[in-house]
């Protein structure tokens, strides 16, 4: 968004956006189950890949009526040792964030399924971002804004669409903050609400993988 603000492309690249998400309703539309993974933080693009085909390959999958779609985001992988801590703290965001402005999309494009999230670590944070809303701090927000033209309060809503929704949470990095929203004018927190589509949430926290 930094880039396309920057050369005026703002449009184009919202088109795009539309475009694909369209893309993907429209394959799915004959599928009776759409199985969505979701990585961790700190993830090598080529780890993940070998993680999800091998995820694709446990899975008893129909093709004509089973998807499955590859959602990868920013995870903020860095080759220090000690650098762990560190981009941690920045994926906190990142990950609701894209949950926010991604998945949230691409869940948006898809109607009346039967959709099982399979995340790992901080890809669980992308999916309850997705499923609720984050609260980003104000200072989080400011930079976002001005740095990448990106308002955090301006993500669409998830839309009920009738689909059944099971989340399945393998050694989720998330904590009670996660499932909280602040209230910016009173200052109070209050627990958030998951969309009712919904079904079922199981969480594993001693599965090893490597995204």
């Amino acid at each position: 968004m930094k880039i396309a603000t920057e050369k005026g492309i703002e449009s184009q690249l919202k088109g795009f956006e539309k475009t694909r998400m369209l893309a993907v309703g429209s394959k799915v539309k004959a599928k009776d189950r759409v199985f969505i993974f979701v990585h961790g933080f700190n993830a090598p693009s080529d780890e993940v890949n070998e993680s999800y085909e091998y995820m694709r390959k446990l899975l008893k999958l129909n093709p004509n009526k089973d998807e499955v779609v590859k959602f990868y985001w920013d995870g903020l992988h860095t080759t220090n040792p000690f650098g762990g801590a560190k981009v941690w703290f920045s994926a906190t965001s990142f990950s609701q964030m894209a949950g926010e402005f991604g998945l949230r999309n691409l869940l948006n494009s898809i109607s009346n399924k039967k959709i099982i999230l399979i995340s790992h670590s901080r890809g669980a944070s992308v999916v309850l971002s997705a499923l609720s809303s984050a609260t980003f701090s104000e200072s989080f927000a400011k930079g976002t804004l001005e740095n990448h033209n990106v308002d955090v309060d301006a993500a669409k809503k998830l839309a009920e669409n009738g689909n059944d929704i099971t989340c399945i949470m393998l050694a989720p990095a998330i904590g009670l903050d996660d499932f909280k929203i602040r209230d910016v004018t009173s200052g109070t927190d209050s627990f958030c609400t998951l969309s009712k589509q919904v079904k079922k949430s199981i969480s594993r926290s001693t599965i090893p993988m490597s995204c």
